[in-house]
């Protein structure tokens, strides 16, 4: 029988929101290790229960899987083959929605 290793737990995640992208919506967090480093590829990130995987120290969360309003989140990460680590809080934004509509009026004077 052959038993597998024990589970060890992934680096302590610290995780900042870098910006939103005016035009798709989408939100690009930082993930760094705990010696200020890219956290390592193919972690993965779980935000507003999604898992997003870790590329070039950065995750990607589309417009269509923010949340309708802003809220506070405290994201897990979690590095191949260990245990999952809880990061710090983030700011999790609202989804960007389409403009109405424009409507335009003429002005008479009198």
């Amino acid at each position: 029988v052959e038993v597998p290793a024990k589970l060890v737990d992934s680096k302590n995640p610290t995780i900042e929101k870098v910006s939103q992208d005016p035009e798709t919506g989408a939100v690009t967090y930082k993930v760094k290790d705990p010696d200020n480093g890219n956290y390592p590829e193919g972690a993965t990130v779980t935000i507003n229960g999604n898992n997003y995987p870790v590329t070039g120290g950065t995750v990607t969360v589309p417009n269509d899987k923010l949340p309708e309003a802003k809220k506070t989140e405290t994201p897990k990460v979690q590095e191949s083959g260990k245990l999952p680590k809880t990061a710090n809080e983030v700011e999790v934004p609202a989804k960007l929605v389409d403009s109405k509509n424009p409507t335009i009026e003429k002005a008479y004077r009198l």
